[in-house]
């Protein structure tokens, strides 16, 4: 059979990472914009001057006596005023300079000292001061009177330390800046929603390295060396819980269902047949598969009984509301209200029972009794059987059963409880049928035939054909007539009777 692709289920598996990377993104993004609101505003100013430097000329001592007091010539130096610049610039970053500027522009020392930055280019007589505040009218302030406390100190004739003169002219006077330097709210937003993106991915890698829960059939049956029965699209939760009948009423599960009918058929057909439905550790799905296998069982006009096994969750009676008027506890003593209930599928939902109950109750002779009433008013015995790995209550049941179906929900029961389930079924001697998938995702790549699955089933017992049932009507197991389908059991009826 070609197992479609589940998009529901497609889309529930791709869902959980989209959420987890958009979860991670925008707690970045808030946590960059949490940090940025802590961080106050600076604002810097630009202010900029040109260092030159004269030297003066060293006349002859005629000379100088005829010149008299006549000052000497001076020339310019280019050499000496691109020496001088750096000079100049780290006399605009020391702490007289701040000292000198904080009392100019009315500052404080602190606000002033450490906060002048002084950049040039080699080769270039500009020097620029760049000055930090936390407005921008201070900035401004701070870099307008740098340039003039810098200037005079130039001007007085201190670094050159011979004969001659340096000045340090402004040239461009600093400006209120209109926005803040620091902090940048795009950029920081930018690398948080970055940072959470690779924190969102990692986590990711790390999830699905750590995590082995099986998802597609391929995987599934890779990791379980078992066959495929059936593939069972997504639902929803009240149709999994209370509703195989109206469930089975949809396509895409009664095609599924009835191809595991069809691939059990070399098993079903013998008489007598009794099936445990279980699953690994949690309820994957294992009551809903017992109640439409037993339901497309009974279409196939098979006379079909569904006991509930798992008496620690009994939910098998929400899915035949009214159906049944007796429990399981309740017919132990005497069967015959269920021998006598008409229609080709019997119910036996149950109570609620602790664990040590359950398990003497299976291994009591009233239950044994029980199920041995039912052979010869039944075809196929269903039990809707406890989770494998959450007691020993499959130990007991598995002693009556002739094989075993095992329920995996893809996307939540991992691998590795899943293959202890397979192995504790192989050590009790119950041969697996097949497994059932509930919410899988196959692309529609891999084509299965049935046949192929019932070859396997077919060593599990030999095929018979399955006798007519005792006061079963005719028509209900005659070959149908030329030009004409097999006629369908009639589920819409609540009591499944068979109908013309």
């Amino acid at each position: 059979m070609s197992t479609p692709l589940n998009v529901r289920a497609a889309v529930r598996t791709v869902r959980r990472p989209v959420g987890i990377i958009a979860l991670s993104l925008c707690a970045g993004v808030g946590a960059a914009w949490a940090v940025t609101a802590q961080i106050s505003p600076s604002y810097e100013a630009r202010a900029s001057l040109m260092v030159t430097a004269y030297t003066q000329d060293q006349p002859a001592e005629e000379d100088r006596t005829s010149r008299g007091d006549e000052a000497p010539e001076t020339t310019y130096d280019p050499g000496l005023s691109q020496a001088t610049v750096r000079t100049v610039a780290r006399l605009a970053e020391s702490a007289r300079i701040g000292q000198a500027t904080s009392v100019q522009a009315g500052l404080r020392a602190g606000e002033v000292v450490g906060h002048i930055r002084a950049d040039y280019e080699p080769g270039v007589q500009i020097i620029t001061l760049t000055t930090v505040a936390t407005t921008a009218h201070k900035a401004a302030a701070m870099a307008n009177a740098a340039s003039t406390v810098l200037r005079q100190q130039v001007a007085s004739g201190e670094l050159l330390g011979r004969p001659g003169m340096l000045y340090a002219q402004p040239l461009d006077r600093a400006t209120l800046p209109e926005v803040p330097t620091t902090p940048k709210p795009l950029l920081n937003l930018l690398l948080g929603g970055l940072l959470g993106l690779f924190a969102g991915i990692g986590f990711l890698s790390l999830r699905n390295t750590l995590d082995d829960t099986l998802r597609s059939t391929d995987q599934i049956e890779s990791e379980l060396q078992v066959g495929i029965l059936a593939t069972l699209p997504q639902m929803r939760r009240r149709y999994r819980r209370d509703g195989a009948m109206r469930a089975l009423r949809r396509r895409q599960v009664a095609a599924s269902v009835r191809a595991a009918v069809a691939a059990l058929a070399p098993f079903t057909d013998t008489p007598d047949r009794r099936i445990l439905i279980t699953s690994a550790y949690r309820d994957d799905g294992k009551t809903f598969v017992s109640a439409l296998l037993s339901l497309a069982l009974a279409e196939q006009y098979y006379r079909v009984t569904l006991i509930e096994g798992d008496l620690r969750k009994p939910t098998l009676g929400d899915h035949f509301p009214g159906r049944s008027e007796y429990k399981l506890q309740e017919l132990l003593p005497d069967p015959e209200p269920l021998l006598s209930s008409p229609g080709p599928l019997r119910t036996v939902p149950a109570d609620a029972a602790e664990p040590e109950i359950s398990r003497s109750l299976f291994r009591s002779p009233a239950f044994r009794g029980l199920l041995a009433a039912t052979r010869n008013h039944s075809d196929i015995l269903v039990v809707n059987g406890p989770p494998v790995l959450a007691g020993a209550d499959v130990a007991a049941l598995s002693e009556e059963c002739d094989a075993a179906i095992l329920v995996v929900r893809a996307g939540t029961t991992g691998a590795a409880d899943a293959r202890r389930a397979v192995q504790v079924l192989r050590r009790l001697d119950l041969p697996i049928a097949g497994v059932v998938v509930v919410d899988a995702i196959d692309a529609g790549r891999r084509v299965r035939r049935v046949d192929d699955v019932s070859y396997g089933i077919a060593s599990l017992g030999t095929h018979a054909p399955a006798p007519a049932p005792v006061g079963a009507p005719k028509h209900a197991y005659a070959e149908p007539e030329p030009g004409r389908g097999r006629p369908t059991a009639g589920l819409d009826d609540p009591t499944l009777t068979i109908r013309r």
